[in-house]
Order: C-alpha cells, then structure tokens, then sequence
C-alpha cells in the first residue's frame, strides 16, 4: 500500500493554548435507549482527541452528526448516549452541549455538540452554520474519513479556520491508497442508504468485474423491474437510479430472499424466488441459492470491497448469509476492504476484524475514493491548507495526497 504524507496532517499544528474545533465520526449504532451497541468508531479516534489534549491545547470541541433526521431535533438521534460512553466507559470528564448553535460553550477541556443535523444548515452547507462553528475554535481538524458529503462542517469550516488532517483520517488515506488493484475486482454492497451507493454503483460498475448486491438496495432494484416487494423496505424517490443500472451485466442481483410477515427472532420463515414475495411479506435476508452464488464469485476474487449486510443482521434470525459471507471472505487470499459502521458490527461480533486487509471507518466514503482518488473533505483541506501556507509541494515530496482510483 502507498504512503502518502500530507502537509497538513495535525502533528504539524501548533496547538498550544489553542481552542481545537475536532470533526469526528461518532453516527455509531445505539440501542433503542440510545446506548452505543459498537464503539469502533469511537476508539478509532482516541488517539488524535488524545493527542490534541497532551499537545497543550486550551479546549477540544467534538461535533459530528448522528442518522438522519434532516434538521429536526429527533431524540432518537442525539448523541447524548455517546456523550455517556465517553464519561462511564472511557472515564473521560466531558461535558455535553444541547445545542451546537447554542454558542454557549463552557471552559471544559473536551467538549461534544449536539448533532450537528438538528440545524439544516449542516446539509446545506449554509456559510453562517460553518462560521458559527469556526468562531469557537483557534484551530479545525477533520478526523471524521467516513463524513464525505460536503457539508458545512466538512468542507465548509476550513473556508474560516487553519486546518489539520486528524491521524484517523490519515490512516484511511494511507490504507485505501493502493498501490493497484488486483483483478477480478468484486464489490459486495448491502445495507440500505440508496442516496449514497446507487450513484456510486453507476460509476464503480464501469471499473467492477462483479457488483454483488444484498440487503435493502436489492429492493430498488426489483422495484425498478416491476418485481412485487410486499412490505419489504424501500424509498421510492431512488428507484429510478436502480432502473438505470438493470442493463449493466456486472451488477449481480439476488435469485432468491428469505422473507417473513414481521422482522422478528421468532417470526415464521420461508424461503422465495424473489419475485414469489406476498404482499403481506419483506425480504429479510438473501436467500441459500443467492448465498452459494455470492461466494463462488468472491472466491475467485482478487480484491473485494464490502459494505453493508445482505439483510438484517440485528436479528439473529437474518443476519446467518451475511455472516457466512464474512467468514467466507476472511479466508481469502484476496485483498479484502471493508467499510461502514455495519459491516465493522459484524467483523467485531465475529471476531473477523483483522482477518480483513483493512477495515475502515467509512462505508460511502470507503467506496467513493477508492473510486475517486480522493473526497470532498480531503480537498477542502488542501485548499485551506494552500490558501494558507502559499500551496506547492511538502517536505516530504507528496503534496497531493491522493488515492490510487479503482480502474480496469
């Protein structure tokens, strides 16, 4: 894998007596009390909130969103269960803030904002929320790889603050820089969130040897073919995305689910062709015949890259195919990427994690600079970083910093 050195990676930030505006990825899975289910996310930038805290500065302000809930406050989506395992799980004294546009913030040493997508202007990238936001801080670092999207927070921030690459995001830059990619190149994508992988799928099929998909974004796609979903979950609004990648010969779809009345542990199975589903049905998982097709293919890969279960994975009852494609994929001899909060749930319930190449903490992020090379939140800092410092090459002869795309 290729190294890159970036010349604004936070060692090379004077942060003493400095007030640190820290961008995190803390959109980690909780239960229904609002308790975090998987901390990987949270312990993967342990060491730059560490760091920044040893370094001298004055204050670390974390902020970072939680789900979706497109401006509105929704408690379902606070991070206040994540402020706990912060103090009752890392024993760290920090203090939490109701509102990120409050503009209250206390003289505590570390600090976490509220869900920055309880303000709309987060998504927006509305220029008053990302000044708002600077006017905290001396000094702004992003060690949130897995937020891409360019929002206010994101790329919006450095536009008013020098600012720094955390070490977390570093590292994903550095892993997922690869030096080639090895062929037949196999993307295995479930899960849900059709807003962020459909569009990329249009682009990563043209490069993919195979795009095998599973989960939620199996329902577009049948959707889009006219096929009858029952109640299985879906979006209308992106279906038209699938319907233009039906003729792409690459982009493999499910043969058979397992579907049931309800998505419950003790709820009665069977398994269907997947255009048997009943109106009364969902698809919850792909089925034995999909499962067996899937690792045929995988087995003769070079690379994979996976992001998202093949169905529900929070019920036991559902989750038996994604598994197997792990514990398959693990004992490859390919290079295997992994991606996304939940993809990372699963390898650490497996206990798979480093039996992978490399996990990152991103899942569209992961996907979208292997494809691109690089993300929005990476190219907003190298321009604050040149419009501050004059541009032009780093002491160490990389100044770009950029990804190797996926290629044929």
């Amino acid at each position: 894998m290729k190294m890159h050195s970036l010349p604004f990676s936070l060692d090379r930030a004077d942060l003493k007596g400095k007030r640190v505006l820290l961008r995190v990825d803390l959109n980690v899975p909780v239960d229904e009390h609002g308790d975090v289910r998987d901390h990987e996310r949270i312990v993967q930038v342990l060491p730059t909130i560490n760091y920044i805290l040893y370094s001298g500065a004055r204050q670390v302000i974390m902020v970072s969103h939680h789900g979706r809930p497109h401006g509105k406050r929704d408690p379902r989506q606070s991070l206040r269960g994540v402020w706990r395992y912060f103090r009752e799980m890392l024993a760290y004294d920090c203090h939490f803030v109701d509102d990120c546009m409050s503009g209250e913030i206390p003289e505590r040493k570390l600090v976490l904002l509220e869900n920055l997508r309880f303000h709309i202007g987060e998504e927006a990238n509305d220029p008053e929320f990302a000044r708002r936001l600077a006017s905290y801080a001396d000094i702004y670092v992003n060690d949130a790889f897995g937020s891409y999207q360019p929002h206010a927070s994101v790329v919006g921030v450095p536009d008013y603050l020098d600012a720094y690459c955390g070490f977390l995001f570093q590292k994903e830059v550095q892993a997922l820089s690869l030096d080639e990619i090895r062929h037949p190149l196999v993307f295995l994508l479930g899960g849900d969130k059709a807003s962020t992988k459909l569009p990329i799928i249009g682009r990563i099929s043209a490069r993919a040897d195979h795009v095998l998909i599973g989960g939620v974004l199996t329902f577009y796609f049948l959707k889009a073919m006219g096929v009858e979903i029952g109640k299985s979950k879906f979006s209308p609004e992106y279906v038209d995305h699938a319907r233009r990648l039906l003729d792409r010969s690459n982009v493999v779809l499910p043969t058979d689910l397992i579907a049931a009345t309800e998505p419950t542990q003790d709820a009665k199975t069977r398994v269907c062709a997947i255009r048997d589903i009943r109106p009364d049905e969902m698809g919850l998982d792909i089925g034995p015949e999909t499962f067996a097709r899937y690792k045929e293919i995988l087995s003769g890969a070079g690379t994979i890259v996976w992001n998202g279960p093949m169905g529900l994975y929070e019920v036991e009852q559902f989750a038996g195919h994604t598994d197997g494609l792990a514990r398959h994929m693990a004992r490859l001899d390919a290079t295997t990427i992994a991606g996304g909060g939940d993809s990372i749930t699963v390898l650490n319930k497996l206990g798979l994690f480093k039996e992978f190449t490399y996990v990152s903490t991103g899942g569209g992020a992961t996907l979208k600079f292997l494809e691109d090379g690089t993300l929005p939140a990476l190219e907003a800092l190298r321009s604050a970083w040149e419009r501050r410092h004059g541009g032009g090459n780093d002491s160490d002869g990389e100044s770009r910093g950029k990804g190797t795309k996926v290629s044929a």
